[in-house]
């Protein structure tokens, strides 16, 4: 019978699914369970509020690590590349949009108002 680590503790399913799913592409069994009391909070609230844990078989552990420590330093990356990906041109039009919406809330409460 094959035995299951605990390697990781993601924030939430949705961070732990892409990480199965990338332990998996590399020959890796795994699977990710709530923690704790996460299961009944899973079911009654839809999430779980203690992270998800990801177990993978006893002899991956320290390739599971590495892949997941690799996960997690592209993620990082991704995040910080694509903030400032707009054009200068975008950024401003996006301003105006939501000036706009501002204004237009504000003249209908001032109308509803009069």
């Amino acid at each position: 019978m094959k035995s299951y680590k605990k390697v990781y503790i993601a924030d939430g399913e949705e961070s732990a699914l892409k990480i199965v799913d990338e332990l998996r592409a590399n020959g890796i069994i795994a699977y990710e369970k709530a923690e704790g009391a996460g299961e009944l909070m899973k079911i009654y609230s839809g999430m779980s509020f203690a992270g998800n844990a990801i177990y993978v078989d006893e002899e991956f552990v320290d390739e599971a690590k590495a892949i997941i420590s690799l996960f997690e330093k592209n993620k990082q990356t991704d995040i910080r590349t694509r903030h400032g990906n707009f054009s200068k041109g975008t950024r401003i039009a996006a301003l105006f949009c939501v000036l706009i919406l501002i204004i237009s809330i504000i003249l209908s409460i001032i109308t509803s108002v009069i």
